[in-house]
């Protein structure tokens, strides 16, 4: 039995192998057959002469393709630059230009041409950018610090009040200051009326529009104010300040860089320019002491931006410095002054009664002839006059950081009126759940709900610089009230 067993699986394993091998010995007989040879000869050509019929079609309508498309090919290497002639810019510069890597070579050579002047614009304006926009163009941000982006939190209540140069009070008595006095002498520009029109925010700045109605004693007061306004209402003339300070930059590198360095070790992290530029601003906005513009200072920088080195000529210098700048007289008359000499104050001076960017909207005068207590005649000009005063906007990322800020300073989270609100219906929750209610905290906390509701139901309307204010009028009802970080 065992015997028969293993004769069956024997022949299991032999039977493929016979399959197989009796296939191949059929398909031999059939190739030997003539018939199905010459059946295998036709197909092979049948596919050969297909293909070779697709080869020569597909061949023919590529070149077809390539020959409409010459042109083109051509200028792969050699680049058609007839275009480029006719303008006026490089057409000097690109006739010489035909093949494509000559076109490359002089696009690298355009960037980085274009790379040196906007470097050399960019350090030529260096001195308005990290300067003279502070003083021209004040923050709308009172908050923040320009140079150290610290924000001032507690500048709040009586604070805000004192410290806030937006306020209506001291923009009217700023600017009725500014057209009342503009000389040394007893008269003064008598105010009829002045009108302050809203705020308006707009895209990297705010204006405020101004109307001012006043009488000028004389034709001598007339021209004072209108050399005063025209200070910063005149591209020339903030052209020729910033000229002034870049100059004045350059010179203080070169004579105090001791000064420099030991402001950088005050101002962690500072770099050499802006410890430079953050010094002169608290020079100028805070009447504090540096060593950093002296009165040698001064001097060479009047004789640089002249170009005047020679100590005989001394006098002339400062003539050819009253001539470049005699559009701006409060700067070109006083600075040079040889008795009692201190240009450095002088300086200090100019810049803190310079007036921010303004433009002249509109002006009328008309004079008429009053006498005075000896019957004198004399002639009042009357002006009218409407401008706008320009300064840097505050954007919405500085409004996010504000509420950033006082989120870690109360809520822990985002200082908004929802979030308020939440805080204080969370609050007033808690005191319900209490047996003994207290009535005057739950009284005031939902006074102070009532005001804040009102603050969230026109918030989204506001522009930036109010909803600042109504952040910081919630921070601080709800530090008053107790309830931060509750």
């Amino acid at each position: 039995m065992a015997d028969t067993n293993e004769q069956v699986l024997t022949n299991n394993k032999e039977e493929p192998k016979i399959i197989i091998k009796n296939v191949f010995n059929r398909f031999l007989d059939g190739f030997r057959n003539w018939k199905y040879f010459m059946l295998v000869v036709v197909l092979l050509f049948v596919a050969t002469m297909a293909f070779c019929v697709w080869m020569f079609l597909k061949s023919h309508f590529d070149t077809k393709n390539l020959n409409e498309r010459a042109e083109e090919l051509y200028n792969l290497k050699n680049y058609n630059t007839s275009i480029l002639n006719s303008n006026n810019s490089i057409k000097n510069e690109i006739t010489s230009t035909k093949t494509l890597d000559e076109l490359i070579d002089y696009n690298i050579k355009i960037d980085w041409m274009r790379q040196g002047f906007e470097d050399y614009l960019k350090w030529i304006q260096a001195s308005y950018d990290n300067f003279l926009s502070y003083i021209l163009l004040p923050s709308l941000n009172i908050w923040k610090d320009p140079f150290l982006g610290e924000i001032d939190y507690n500048m709040i209540w009586k604070r805000f009040l004192e410290k806030n140069p937006y306020n209506d009070i001291d923009l009217i008595n700023r600017r009725s200051d500014f057209i009342k006095d503009v000389g040394n002498d007893n008269e003064y520009n008598e105010i009829e009326s002045i009108e302050l029109w809203e705020m308006v925010e707009v895209w990297e700045e705010f204006y405020v529009p101004v109307t001012v109605s006043y009488v000028a004693p004389s034709y001598r007061w007339f021209l004072l104010l209108l050399e005063k306004m025209s200070v910063t209402s005149n591209q020339k003339n903030i052209s020729l300040l910033n000229e002034f300070v870049y100059n004045m930059w350059q010179v203080i590198k070169s004579e105090n860089p001791d000064e420099i360095t030991k402001a950088q070790e005050i101002y962690t992290g500072f770099s050499e320019d802006k410890a430079l530029w953050y010094m002169l601003y608290l020079w100028v906005k805070w009447n504090d002491d540096y060593p950093l513009v002296t009165d040698d200072v001064v001097d060479k920088t009047i004789r640089k931006i002249v170009v005047c080195w020679d100590e005989d000529s001394i006098e002339y210098c400062y003539y050819k410095f009253r001539d470049k700048y005699r559009t701006l007289p409060g700067l070109a008359y006083t600075i040079w002054l040889e008795s009692n000499w201190s240009g450095a104050a002088y300086l200090r001076t100019f810049f803190q009664n310079l007036p921010q960017v303004m433009k002249i909207s509109s002006f009328t005068y008309d004079w008429e002839t009053v006498k005075d207590m000896v019957n004198f005649s004399k002639k009042q000009y009357k002006w009218s006059i409407s401008f706008n005063l320009y300064g840097d906007w505050l954007s919405s990322d500085e409004v996010v950081e504000i509420q950033d800020l006082l989120w870690w300073m109360c809520l822990w989270e985002k200082l908004t009126p929802e979030s308020a609100l939440k805080q204080i219906n969370s609050k007033l929750t808690s005191i319900w759940k209490d047996t003994e209610i207290d009535t005057y905290t739950t009284t005031r906390l939902m006074e102070l709900e009532s005001l804040i509701s009102g603050i969230s139901s026109s918030f989204g309307g506001l522009s930036n610089y109010k909803k600042v204010v109504r952040t910081f009028e919630m921070y601080r009802m709800l530090n008053e009230w107790n309830i931060c970080n509750i």
